[in-house]
């Protein structure tokens, strides 16, 4: 497992830990740090695929 794939699978189980938190009524600050983790996996997973990009565009 690459870094790309490992944030891509991160990235879901955040999405899955937002879903459960939501449907035990947790609370929104809890939420909101799960939607930020999320965030900050989404930023991961852009730049590696610029980074893969970029490889691309040198070969």
């Amino acid at each position: 497992m690459n870094a790309y794939e490992y944030f891509i699978k991160e990235k879901w189980k955040c999405a899955l830990n937002i879903a459960h938190a939501q449907e035990r009524n947790a609370k929104a600050e809890e939420i909101e740090n799960l939607e930020r983790k999320m965030g900050y996996f989404d930023e991961a997973v852009e730049a590696l695929k610029k980074m893969e990009e970029m490889k691309d565009d040198l070969r």
